[in-house]
């Protein structure tokens, strides 16, 4: 898995054709994917790759949780920059100069697509 998702951050531009998760070349004719970007939970993401946050599945996280990363800031459409991984498989995202350290079960709720 790991490996597919390596060679998907390596693409060489966004003008370049794209290929959805159902293998056809182009996203915007494919019926599933209609165009849209591939997305993956942050802490799928390698370090120091920028991507930028689709959703936070707030169903799935605390109260305390989600007013939390309010306060931060973090929210869909935000660009963040994986600057470290954690042995829990959380991250430590870089938004400016500010790093936000998450933790792998907040992590694994946040979708984010490449940037």
């Amino acid at each position: 898995m790991f490996g597919a998702l390596a060679k998907t951050f390596q693409r060489p531009s966004r003008e370049a054709q794209q290929r959805c998760t159902n293998g056809i070349d182009d996203t915007q004719s494919c019926p599933t994917c209609q165009g849209e970007a591939e997305t993956f939970t942050l802490n799928a993401v390698p370090c120091g790759r920028t991507c930028t946050i689709s959703s936070i599945a707030q169903h799935k996280l605390s109260q305390a949780t989600q007013r939390r990363l309010a306060e931060l800031g973090l929210r869909a459409g935000m660009h963040v920059t994986i600057s470290q991984k954690t042995s829990a498989g959380g991250r430590v995202l870089k938004i400016g100069t500010t790093r936000y350290a998450i933790d792998g079960a907040t992590a694994a709720e946040m979708l984010v697509h490449v940037a």
